[in-house]
């Protein structure tokens, strides 16, 4: 059962932990984990504040979960100079709605090879242009830094520090109807 201001998500983790899952109609609630992100054939990324990321060439959009419920923000990233502008798409839709909406609308702009995952760029070496990016936008903890050895995790990490930044910025504009999502 879930209790009054949980989440379904936060009531599965506790009933998980407390090893006591309910009766329902003679069977027994069963809840796995899902990863729907890693079943698609574009590069989402994990990024902080429980968010995702899918990048490319073309476009870029981040789902970010809302703290109050099970719902989820959609923003799509323009470049603006050398950094991002976070322009609000969703608001207050599902997860598998969000994904849908930013995978459809990256299809319909066009995929490149920064947005798919399976490129064999990805395993080359990173370069010193990309170290370079990640000092300036802030990354320079010495262990971070080591640990990115391919262009794939160094392009990853960069999207998702400047996607990061930009919607932190509050430079947002709200375009619901861009998706075809009532606000």
């Amino acid at each position: 059962m879930i209790d009054e201001g949980e989440t379904a998500t936060d009531a599965v983790a506790r009933i998980a932990a407390e090893g006591s899952l309910p009766e329902i109609s003679g069977g027994t609630l069963i809840a796995i984990d899902v990863d729907v992100f890693h079943r698609s054939d574009l590069n989402w990324v994990a990024g902080s504040n429980s968010s995702f990321m899918l990048t490319g060439a073309n476009n870029a959009f981040v789902i970010r979960p809302r703290q109050s419920d099970d719902s989820c923000d959609v923003f799509r990233l323009e470049q603006a100079g050398w950094d991002y502008r976070a322009i609000r798409v969703a608001e207050d839709v599902d997860l598998a709605m969000a994904q849908a909406l930013a995978e459809d609308e990256a299809r319909r702009t066009g995929l490149d090879a920064m947005t798919l995952r399976a490129q064999a760029w990805r395993q080359d070496p990173v370069t010193d242009g990309q170290m370079k990016k990640l000092w300036a936008i802030g990354v320079r903890s010495r262990n971070v830094r080591s640990g990115i050895t391919t262009k794939g995790a160094a392009a990853d990490l960069i999207a998702t520090v400047m996607a990061d930044q930009a919607i932190a910025a509050h430079d947002l504009i709200v375009v619901p109807e861009r998706l075809g999502v009532a606000a």
